[in-house]
Order: structure tokens, then sequence, then C-alpha cells
């Protein structure tokens, strides 16, 4: 039929047309040999409060194993809370009711928090050693409060790189998005990439703002890292406005992770790797009281590491920026164009068996009728015999189910 010779012509023109782009992921994915393992600097931190050691002890320990990659995130006010750098105070007198006070550990950390809230068009009050904040109680692990400068500048003096995780501040404006990211910390030359910390991407809320992060990413030459099955707000639009930037990053959430073994953790980093090609891994650390000691850990890591090399995968940061792996308009719009095609060339065979579907279906229906009657042992299907009329090819005449018209040949 002709139909059928179309689609098959339509069909060999898309396979045809897909080759480039198989034979082009098979070549990127052979040429990205370079896998980008970091570590979440705050698990650090906790195994060195729980052994009393300085975190540094720790962080040249993970450098000695390969390990010279580390995610700072922003301050937020639970973050300090539970560092002690901010303790709860009671209010001075004459103080507004609707702020929150604390003391603060020092005048670093005053400072920052001061001229980030201020920033961010929040009202800061000082009364001595004493500092009031306008900030909503959902708004505490929500909202970045600045950098801790004196962290990069010792990790960056161990030869460490880092990769930064800001909050976003919903419906924050281009123009103090723009001061915020002309914070010292961002044009630090150890800094490789972004992966948001929180529910929503710096920017998201607003598109001038978050295209104006696009920009900085890429003016910058950072990657954004667009974590799998996390669904932050925003993350999709900024990949669209950074292809050429965006990694993929695998990782496993401790409230996961506690659910997992070293193993099993192993085996779900190694299919992200191999199954979806992911090239950043962000490592958390086992916390949980049922798996403790920096050392478990350390075997953990290195035996990760271990499996990777097995691969025959180098460690590194994957090279940048690569070209958008995205099919041209004109490929999606043929494809469109067979799938539509074939579904009509599906349907029109469907509906022109129907009335024998509908008739096999109704094989021993219990009232008879002559829409549901079997075309397989009808009348429509005896043998031929003396006195019967036939057409020019010698067929008996079919008699439709539906209508009882007769139709020359077999359906």
């Amino acid at each position: 039929m002709p139909e059928r010779r179309l689609l098959v012509l339509l069909s060999i023109v898309v396979l045809v047309a897909a080759l480039p782009f198989a034979l082009e992921r098979i070549a990127r994915e052979r040429a990205n040999h370079n896998v980008l393992l970091v570590v979440d600097w705050d698990d650090v931190e906790w195994f060195a409060r729980t052994k009393g050691v300085d975190p540094f002890v720790l962080a040249r320990e993970l450098k000695q194993q390969g390990f010279t990659v580390f995610g700072v995130s922003e301050w937020s006010l639970k973050a300090l809370k539970a560092r002690g750098l901010l303790v709860p105070a009671p209010a001075p007198p004459d103080a507004p009711p609707y702020l929150q006070y604390f003391t603060v550990a020092s005048e670093t950390v005053r400072k920052t928090l001061v001229e980030r809230l201020r920033t961010l068009g929040k009202r800061v009050e000082v009364f001595g050693e004493v500092l009031g904040v306008s900030l909503l109680p959902e708004e505490e692990e929500k909202v970045g409060l600045g950098w801790d400068r004196d962290l990069i500048r010792r990790l960056r003096e161990e030869g460490c790189a880092l990769v930064l995780r800001p909050y976003n501040y919903l419906n924050v404006s281009p123009e103090v998005l723009s001061r915020l990211l002309g914070d010292g910390v961002w044009q630090n030359e150890g800094v490789v990439g972004v992966i948001a910390s929180g529910d929503s991407i710096p920017g998201y809320g607003n598109p001038q703002s978050l295209r104006r992060f696009a920009d900085f990413l890429s003016s910058r030459g950072l990657f954004f890292g667009y974590v799998e099955f996390v669904g932050q707000k925003g993350e999709d639009t900024l990949a669209r406005l950074l292809p050429q930037w965006t990694l993929r990053v695998h990782s496993i959430p401790p409230d996961e992770l506690k659910n997992y073994t070293p193993g099993t953790a192993r085996e779900r980093f190694l299919r992200a790797l191999k199954e979806r090609s992911v090239r950043v891994l962000y490592l958390r650390l086992f916390t949980e009281p049922s798996f403790t000691g920096w050392e478990r850990n350390l075997v953990y890591l290195q035996a990760l590491r271990e499996d990777i090399q097995a691969q025959g995968l180098t460690f590194g940061l994957p090279l940048l920026p690569h070209r958008a792996f995205a099919p041209s308009r004109a490929f999606l719009v043929l494809s469109a164009f067979v799938v539509s095609f074939f579904a009509l060339f599906l349907l029109g065979a469907l509906f022109s068996r129907l009335s024998l579907w509908l008739g096999f279906f109704g094989r021993g229906a219990p009232f008879g009728c002559s829409l549901c009657q079997s075309p397989l042992g009808d009348e429509n299907h005896r043998p031929l015999r003396r006195g019967d009329r036939t057409d020019a090819f010698g067929h008996a005449p079919y008699r439709g189910v539906f209508s009882g018209e007769e139709i020359s040949g077999y359906p």
C-alpha cells in the first residue's frame, strides 16, 4: 500500500537524521572521562566537633586520599545558631517586639550579617552587644546571610577548590542580586561551580534576575550543578539559559543516606555514572549513630574512588564549556510528523478491521445481535454454493456486519 511505503520511507529518514546525534553522544561520553567529587564541608565540620579537632585536620586527611573539592554553603540563621555563632538573647528595653534578638560570637560575623540583611531590605537594629533582625521563622533556613570568608580563605590556602552553595531570596531584584554577586567570594579563583542550597535557584521568582545569574555564571566560567531528583525551583529555566555550563549532579541526601550502607550507596553512585553519564557527585557523609566514625567514612570514600577508577574514569573538573546536546528544531518537527502519521496509520488499520474485532468479542453473548456476531462462522464465510454470485475475482460478496451491505471480496 502507498501509505505503508510512505511510513517506511519516513521512518528511514528519521533514523538517518538521528544517527549524527547518536554518534555525537557516543563521542562525548568517550571523551568525557573526568568525574568531579565534591565533599560537603558541613559534614566535615560536624565530625570535627564530635572529635574535638580542627576541621582542617580532617580536610588534610581527605586531601591525602584525593578529595580536594568541598561544597561550602552560605550561612543561614539556623546554621549560625547550631554552631553557636548566634545565641538567642532577650529583647533590650524599649526594643521592637517583632524582631529576633541575638548576641553575636564575633565582630566579623556581626558585620557580615548586618551588611547582608540590609542589602536584602531587612530591618536590623544594634543594641550594644545584641543584634535585632527581622527574619521570619520560616526564613531561618531559606535565606542566605553571607559567606564565611575566613573559611574560604583557609581552604584556598590548603589548595582546595570550592563549589559555592548560595541560597535564593524570593523575588530578588536584578540590582540586589548583582550586589550579592559582587561579594569578593565570587571572585576567588578557587571557585569552580555552583550548586544551590534550599528549594530554589538564586534569581528564581524574577525572570530578569534569573537571567542575570545565568550571565554571571557564564562570564565567570562557573558550572551550574543541576541536582537530580530534587526539583529545585528555577533549575530547568537556568539549565536552558546555560546549556554549555550545566552539569548534572547526583547526591544522596542525609534523610535517604541513613537507609543505605556504604556498599549500596557506592552502587547508586556508579549507576548514575554509567546509566546517565553524571559527572559530578556531591558526597554527604554517614553521620547516623548506627554508622559512626570518621575512619569508616574514609574507607567508604576511598572505596568509591576505587570503584570509579575501575570504570576507566578519571578525577577532575569535566571539560567546560561543552556544546549543548539537543536535536535541531527541524529534526523535532520531522519526528513529530512521522509519529503523527504512524498514529493515523494505526488508527486507520484498526478501524478498517473493527467489524471483525467486534464480532470476535461478541461470540457467546447471551443476546445475539447483528452488531456483535462473529464474522468467522456466519453466512459471510460459508463455502461457495452453486448459484452464488461472485465478483470478478471469483470471491463471494462479503456482507458487512454493521449494515448488511454487500462488499466485494474479503475484509
